[in-house]
């Protein structure tokens, strides 16, 4: 088990291979913040875009198993092998790469596809597996009921970029997955 901490001053969490994610390069700093362009990335696989609903700092445990009950489940491409977990901060943009200036990590995987398990193990407390997948594709959608907006007032749930008593994001990818982004 990997674990480093990171600090985020936009409550989020950030997961992509650096070569899946180098079209971004000349996009404005804060792309991702749109909640249509985050949704993009994590639909063609090419990140997860998680709002942890908090800023500070955080500890990360990157599991070899998911030996935890996963709230949000990705599937990310992974041509390189080499992928970033941190901050949203350091997301490929304004001509930079991560550096992990904000804490944060390389990790090191064979190139191909994978599934991103994540979940909140305390406030402060993140658990990431990574585990090989079929494919890369995810399909978010906003859902804009009642029943929503009550289970996010509850503090269950939680949306990427979009405002958090509005919407849930359901996330099901090409294997029939269907979860959603919690409300830490």
């Amino acid at each position: 088990m990997k674990v480093f901490d990171f600090v985020t001053d936009t409550s989020t969490l950030c997961v992509f291979d650096l070569v899946a994610h180098r079209h971004r390069l000349s996009d404005d700093a804060d792309w991702w913040s749109l909640s249509s362009e985050a949704i993009a990335e994590i639909n063609r696989g090419n990140a997860v875009i998680v709002d942890l609903g908090m800023d500070g700092k955080f500890s990360v445990a990157v599991h070899e198993a998911a030996d935890f009950e996963p709230s949000v489940v990705c599937n990310i491409n992974c041509p390189s092998g080499r992928i970033f977990v941190g901050a949203g901060e350091e997301i490929t943009s304004d001509g930079l790469e991560p550096e992990c200036v904000r804490g944060g990590a390389f990790l090191t995987v064979m190139p191909g596809c994978y599934r991103v398990a994540i979940a909140k193990s305390s406030p402060m407390g993140v658990l990431v597996c990574l585990s090989k997948s079929s494919g890369a594709s995810n399909a978010v959608i906003a859902n804009m009921s009642a029943e929503d907006n009550m289970l996010m007032n509850a503090g269950i749930l939680q949306a990427v970029g979009v405002p958090d008593s509005k919407v849930e994001l359901l996330l099901q990818n090409s294997a029939g997955f269907a979860g959603s982004i919690p409300c830490p």
